[in-house]
C-alpha cells in the first residue's frame, strides 16, 4: 500500500514539473479513485504517444478500455465494489486528462518519453531534501535513497529491458543525489535570501514614503535640500519599525535600503514641491483667468452679432494694466498673474470666435421655414418660434406652400425714421405658392408676432417702398400681437412683414369699442388722416364733402374738383358716383354696407335711405375694404 501512495504522489509531482497547466482532479477523494487516476493518467500518456506516432487522429474514447479491461488489467476482482467503481472513475478521467495533454502538446512527448528517470530522480530527491532539512536530519542523500529493487518495484521495470531498467537506475540515483542536495540547500539558504530581498524591499518602501514627506515638508517651511537633517539612526530605524525581533538579514538589509532610498525620494519630494509651488502659481492663474476670458469672449460675440457687427474680437482687446486692475491681480504673485493675463487672452479669442459663429450658424439655420399646409389648414411657425401663421379650413382649395424666410435689412428696404418708430421684430417675408390658384377671402390668415410690452405696438407690412400699418390686435397680458391678411393679397405673392412701436401715435379715447376702430387706426397710423384739436376723431358724425373728396384724392391718387360747397354733409349716394368716377363705374354702395353688416354687425343708415348722410367711420371702412 505504501508503493501505491508513492506511485500517486510521483505521478502528481511529475504532471506538474512537465506541464504548465494544473490539472485538478475532480470526484470522490479516496483511494480506489486517486490510485486509478493516476495508472489512468499514466496509460492515457502512453495511448496519445502511439496515436501521436502513429498519424492516428485524437480521439481518447476510442484508445481507452473499457472498465472490464481495466478491472483485468489492474487486478481488481478481489477489491469491494465501491473500490472498483472509484478507480475505474479515476482511471477514465486520469486516462482522458493525460491523453489530451500529452496529444495536445507534442513538444513534451519527447521529453516525457526519453526523460523518466531523470525527472522523477531529481523530482523525489529534491522533495525528501525539503522534508529532512525540515526535520533536523543532516544533508546525506544515501540514508533516504530508494534501493535498487525499491526502484524496480514501484517502476514496474522488471516487464522492462535490462538495458533500459540498468539505464533507468543509474540515471535515477544520479538525479536523486543532485535534486535531494539541491532541494536540502536551498531551504537551507532559502529564508536568509528572502529575509534579505524582503527586508530591502520594505525599507526601500518605508524609506521612500518618509523621505517623501520630508522633502516636501523642508521645502514648504523654508528649509535647504539637506536630506540628511531629518534622517532617523539605526537605531531609531529599528526601533520605529520594530526591527530588533527579525533576523539580521532583514534588519541589515532592510536599513541599508531605507537609508537609500529616504535620500532619493527626499531630493525628489523637494525639487517637485518647488516645481508643483511655481507651476500651480501659474497654473491656478491661467486655470481663473481661462474661464473669465472664456465668459467673457462669448458675450462679446453675443452683443457683436446682436448689434450686426462683424466677426472681429480685436475690438474688444485691452490691454495688460487693465486686465490688471480690473481683476485686481496687483494683489496676486506675479506668476499668478502673468498665468491669469495669458489664460484670459487666449480663452477669450476662443470663447468669441466660437460663440459669434454658433450664433451666425443658428440664425441662419432659423432664417428659412418652408412647409406644405393641407386644405385641412395649419399653424406654421418659423424657424425662430418668433412668428405664426394660422390658415384655417378652406382658405385654399388645395394643399399649398409656405415659406417663412428671415432677410437682413438691406438698401433695398427703406426703413422708417427713428425718431418715430422703433424696429421690435426681425423682417421676415412670407410666401405662398398656390398652383390652382383658388382662394376664399372670406378666411383670412391670421399672422401673429411674438410680443411682450406696449399698446402702442403694430405689424406693418412692406409695400411700394414704405411700411403700412396693419390693424393689430393686442391684449396687455397676452404674449404675442396678430394682424389678418386676405388670401387674394398674399396668394402666389411674398409680402415683408416686421413688428415697430410708433412713439408719436395716439389712441383716441373715442374710438375705443367702435366698430370701425382697427380700419381708423389703421388710416391713422398710415397718416392718411388725421385727429381734431382735442385727439379726437369722431367716428359717428356725418362727414363733409370736401373732406370726402380730399380723402378720395389721396387714398386713389385722384384730382377732383374741389369746387362747389364743400362743407356740407355728403349723401351715400353722392359717395357712390365719386367712387364711380376714382374706382370702379360698377361700384354699388350696397356692397359694403351688407359687407359691414356681414362683418361688423353694423346696420348702415343707407339701407333706409341712399340720400342719408354718410358717417366719417364708414368712409374710412369703405375706403379701407376697397384698397386692402
Amino acid at each position: 500500500m505504501k508503493i501505491k501512495y508513492l506511485l500517486v504522489f510521483l505521478v502528481i509531482l511529475f504532471a506538474f514539473m512537465f506541464f504548465q497547466k494544473i490539472y485538478v482532479m475532480a470526484g470522490p477523494a479516496g483511494e480506489g479513485y486517486q490510485l486509478g487516476y493516476s495508472n489512468g493518467w499514466i496509460d492515457g500518456i502512453k495511448a496519445a504517444e502511439i496515436d501521436y506516432a502513429s498519424g492516428h487522429k485524437k480521439n481518447y474514447l476510442k484508445a481507452m478500455p473499457n472498465s472490464t479491461d481495466i478491472t483485468e488489467m489492474y487486478n481488481l476482482e478481489g477489491d469491494s465494489s465501491q473500490y472498483i467503481t472509484d478507480f475505474i472513475s479515476g482511471y477514465k478521467t486520469g486516462f482522458r486528462e493525460g491523453y489530451n495533454m500529452v496529444y495536445d502538446n507534442p513538444k513534451s512527448k519527447k521529453e516525457i518519453s526519453l526523460n523518466y528517470a531523470e525527472e522523477l530522480g531529481y523530482a523525489i530527491g529534491e522533495t525528501q531534501g525539503f522534508i529532512d532539512f525540515l526535520h533536523g536530519k543532516p544533508n546525506k542523500w544515501t540514508n533516504s535513497v530508494p534501493s535498487t529493487s525499491e526502484i524496480i518495484n514501484i517502476f514496474d521495470l522488471t516487464k522492462e529491458p535490462n538495458d533500459y531498467k540498468n539505464n533507468f537506475i543509474s540515471t535515477f540515483k544520479t538525479k536523486y543525489k543532485e535534486g535531494y542536495e539541491n532541494g536540502y540547500r536551498k531551504l537551507k539558504y532559502e529564508s536568509h535570501k528572502n529575509a534579505i530581498e524582503k527586508g530591502a524591499a520594505d525599507g526601500e518602501k518605508l524609506g521612500k514614503i518618509m523621505g517623501f514627506n520630508n522633502g516636501k515638508y523642508d521645502y514648504y517651511i523654508g528649509n535647504d535640500n539637506k536630506w540628511v537633517r531629518d534622517l532617523p539612526s539605526d537605531r531609531q530605524i529599528i526601533s520605529i519599525f520594530s526591527l530588533s525581533k527579525d533576523y539580521n538579514e532583514y534588519l541589515n538589509a532592510f536599513i541599508t535600503a531605507f537609508k537609500a532610498s529616504y535620500m532619493k525620494s527626499y531630493e525628489e519630494a523637494f525639487r517637485l514641491a518647488r516645481n508643483e509651488y511655481n507651476t500651480i502659481q501659474f497654473e491656478k492663474g491661467y486655470s481663473h483667468g481661462w474661464d473669465i476670458g472664456l465668459f467673457k469672449g462669448k458675450n462679446a460675440a453675443k452683443i457683436d452679432v446682436m448689434k450686426g457687427t462683424s466677426n472681429n474680437e480685436s475690438r474688444h482687446e485691452i490691454n495688460d494694466i487693465d486686465i490688471i486692475n480690473q481683476y485686481r491681480l496687483f494683489h496676486e504673485d506675479d506668476r499668478y498673474e502673468r498665468g491669469f493675463i495669458s489664460g484670459y487672452r487666449e480663452s477669450f479669442k476662443i470663447g468669441y470666435m466660437e460663440e459669434y459663429q454658433k450664433n451666425r450658424y443658428n440664425y441662419f439655420i432659423e432664417m428659412n421655414t418652408v412647409e406644405i399646409v393641407p386644405i385641412s389648414g395649419a399653424q406654421i411657425a418659423s424657424g425662430d418660434k418668433k412668428i405664426y401663421i394660422d390658415i384655417d379650413k378652406g382658405c385654399f382649395y388645395k394643399d399649398v406652400l409656405i415659406s417663412i424666410e428671415k432677410i437682413y435689412e438691406n438698401s433695398q428696404i427703406a426703413m422708417p425714421s427713428n425718431d418715430r418708430y422703433l424696429q421690435i421684430s426681425d423682417i421676415y417675408n412670407i410666401q405662398i405658392v398656390n398652383t390652382n390658384n383658388g382662394v376664399n377671402n372670406d378666411k383670412p390668415i391670421r399672422l401673429s408676432f411674438k410680443y411682450y410690452g406696449q399698446e402702442n405696438v403694430g405689424i406693418y407690412k412692406y409695400y411700394d417702398n414704405r411700411w403700412i400699418y396693419m390693424p393689430t390686435t393686442y391684449k396687455v397680458g397676452l404674449d404675442s400681437i396678430s394682424t389678418f391678411i386676405k388670401p387674394e393679397t398674399i396668394n402666389n405673392k411674398s409680402m415683408i412683414f416686421a413688428v415697430f412701436i410708433d412713439n408719436k401715435v395716439i389712441n383716441p379715447y373715442d374710438l375705443r369699442g367702435h366698430w370701425a376702430r382697427d380700419e381708423i387706426n389703421a388710416y391713422l397710423r398710415r397718416d392718411i388722416i388725421g385727429l381734431y384739436d382735442d385727439n379726437t376723431f369722431r367716428p359717428d358724425i356725418p362727414l363733409i364733402r370736401g373732406q370726402a373728396i380730399e380723402l378720395i384724392n389721396k387714398v386713389f391718387n385722384a384730382d377732383l374738383n374741389l369746387e362747389g360747397d364743400l362743407d356740407i354733409p355728403i349723401t351715400y349716394s353722392e359717395i357712390e358716383e365719386l367712387m364711380k368716377q376714382v374706382y370702379d363705374i360698377n361700384f354699388n354702395w350696397v356692397d359694403i354696407a351688407e359687407k359691414m353688416m356681414w362683418n361688423k354687425d353694423k346696420r348702415s343708415m343707407s339701407i333706409s335711405s341712399m340720400e342719408n348722410y354718410i358717417t366719417r367711420a364708414e368712409m374710412i371702412y369703405m375706403l379701407y375694404c376697397i384698397k386692402e
